[in-house]
């Protein structure tokens, strides 16, 4: 359970450091034709690995490998996390269409 509850913290706190850095890239950089699919195409793996990190939670709450205030603590970061995501790949396609 510990080790369940480290691996989670573990790849909570990259994604963490590395989301800024992502989202500060982004924001700094002229994005044309590729550079736009390419940042599109983050996003959307980020937000399936966030989507799988709360499957991945929710089954570790519903095996009792994790207790209802750690779940509902990590469930909490991982939709502010995954609503985000997805605001930025909505801003992302109003870009493309202007």
């Amino acid at each position: 359970m510990i080790l369940v509850v480290a691996v989670i913290f573990s790849v909570l706190s990259v994604l963490y450091i590395l989301y800024p850095i992502f989202l500060k890239k982004a924001k700094n950089e002229t994005v044309t034709g590729k550079g736009v699919e390419e940042q599109m195409n983050i996003l959307i793996k980020q937000k399936k690995q966030i989507y799988s990190l709360l499957k991945d939670l929710e089954f570790e709450y519903e095996t009792n490998k994790i207790s209802k205030k750690d779940f509902e603590k990590l469930r909490e970061e991982y939709k502010i996390k995954a609503i985000l995501i997805i605001k930025e790949i909505k801003g992302q396609n109003i870009e493309c269409k202007n």
